[in-house]
């Protein structure tokens, strides 16, 4: 396998074949079957180096492919449209899925969205009124959280009928 590094002694950016990568139990750190070659300084070891972005990304997916079995979608009912579809961990297929997370910006609930995981307060509006102005403020999957008033006439009316005048 090969990841993307950069020398933290002459900061070049390099590709160094690594063989198989393996997760060692008690430390944060990968072990590489093969020793890391920076083109500059020769060898290097792992203090050397820091991984670029494209390296993270390169060793996610190859640490992290038992994701897609683990937690990937797999046939099932969506319990949004009731369709028989691929469905992700909360049986909602990725149409419902996204009306589930634009609801729940138009709701601000923060707590719950993964679109605003890790925003200020300030980007979460910036990101509602985006939704908004592309999907409408009208919610499409959730039921509103907010009571629906009555007119005082109507509950005027209610309460007479209730109480046979």
């Amino acid at each position: 396998m090969v990841l993307n590094f950069e020398c933290k002694i002459c900061h070049q950016v390099f590709d160094s074949d690594i063989g198989s990568v393996s997760l060692v139990e008690d430390s944060d750190r990968p072990a590489f079957e093969k020793g890391l070659l920076c083109p500059t300084c020769g060898a290097v070891t792992i203090d050397d180096v820091k991984l670029t972005e494209l390296g993270q990304s390169q060793l996610i997916a190859e640490t992290l492919e038992f994701n897609d079995d683990f937690w990937g979608s797999y046939e099932g009912l969506c319990q949004g449209c009731d369709l028989y579809l691929p469905i992700n961990d909360l049986n909602l297929c990725d149409d419902c899925a996204s009306k589930l997370e634009r609801d729940l910006i138009r709701e601000r609930d923060w707590d719950y969205s993964i679109a605003a995981f890790g925003l200020d307060a300030s980007k979460r509006e910036e990101l509602r009124r985006q939704v908004i102005a592309q999907f409408g403020e009208n919610l499409e999957l959730i039921a509103s959280s907010k009571k629906i008033k009555r007119s005082a006439r109507r509950q005027r009316t209610r309460r007479k009928k209730k109480n046979g005048s």
